[in-house]
């Protein structure tokens, strides 16, 4: 017996997903590691940052890849070896794909690969300070795995491409605080909104921001991108406080699920993404017993 994709029932559409992010993250381990999680990282916010929030166009729709406008810019061309992994990780992923499935969208690629490296690199942290701490100078991974925060996903986005995201959107890797304000502004950033019970629900605000920009410039610049946003605005600096603390802890737990949740909001609809509820579903075929 056939079930359609139309009467498939809520816990088979969860059971196709999960199979489904399962199947890219594994493909996806096999080309990229924790050392890719800031270039991961970039490449999303480069396209979901051609977001306007005041005409809602551009956003995150694969066309940093996809469009070869968007991906001849200057600030994009770095991406060139990084996309190579990706291709490769999206043939696979496609090639295992079920009877009827549709393969993967650049735009959920971009956001699973991210996913990836950055819980690699999270976990990667933690076994290099393990390693550090211990008398014999070995880590335990269980140890690791056991205290690196879980990183739920989505997936459904559908890929543009047919049109580039709007140019000059994207500020410069040594941008100034302002700049860096003004990026998140664009995309529906309400400063000035932490209270005094935790921060508030715009999509974006000072602590997110500040996570987002400084987890996602080159590594060798990071120290510097975080001092020169924290000397410019009192709030960049009492983010920077916060992570100095979370990041000298074993489990980095605050740190990791502050960059976990700003990516999700940067990934999401919020910022342009347009998402197809049934992607990825596909007729399923149930054996039917006859009974006598």
């Amino acid at each position: 017996m056939t079930i359609p994709v139309a009467s498939l029932n809520t816990f088979q559409k969860g059971a196709i997903r999960k199979e489904f992010i399962q199947r890219c993250d594994k493909a996806l381990r096999e080309v990229i590691t924790g050392d890719d999680a800031r270039v991961a990282l970039r490449l999303v916010l480069h396209d979901a940052g051609t977001y306007d929030v005041a005409t809602k166009s551009g956003g995150l729709d694969g066309s940093v890849i996809l469009n070869k406008e968007e991906a001849a810019r200057p600030e994009n061309r770095e991406f060139a070896p990084y996309v190579a992994k990706l291709r490769r990780a999206k043939e696979a992923i496609d090639a295992q794909a079920r009877p009827g499935q549709a393969g993967v969208s650049w735009a959920d690629l971009e956001v699973l690969a991210a996913r990836t490296a950055l819980r690699a690199s999270f976990r990667d942290t933690k076994l290099r300070r393990a390693a550090a701490r211990s008398p014999d100078g070995k880590a335990n991974p269980a140890a690791a795995d056991a205290v690196t925060a879980d990183f739920p996903v989505n997936v459904g986005r559908v890929d543009g491409g047919e049109t580039a995201g709007p140019a000059g959107k994207l500020p410069a890797v040594d941008a100034d605080a302002v700049a860096v304000r003004d990026f998140f502004a664009g995309l529906g950033a309400k400063p000035g909104k932490d209270g005094p019970f935790g921060p508030a629900l715009p999509l974006f605000w000072q602590r997110p921001a500040f996570v987002l920009w400084a987890a996602s410039v080159p590594e060798d610049r990071a120290e510097e991108c975080e001092a020169r946003l924290a000397a410019a605005d009192p709030l960049f600096a009492e983010a920077k406080k916060k992570y100095d603390r979370d990041r000298n802890t074993f489990s980095r737990t605050g740190f990791e699920v502050d960059v976990i949740e700003a990516f999700a909001a940067l990934s999401s609809s919020r910022c342009g993404a347009k998402v197809d509820p049934d992607a990825y579903l596909y007729d399923i075929q149930v054996e039917t017993v006859k009974i006598s």
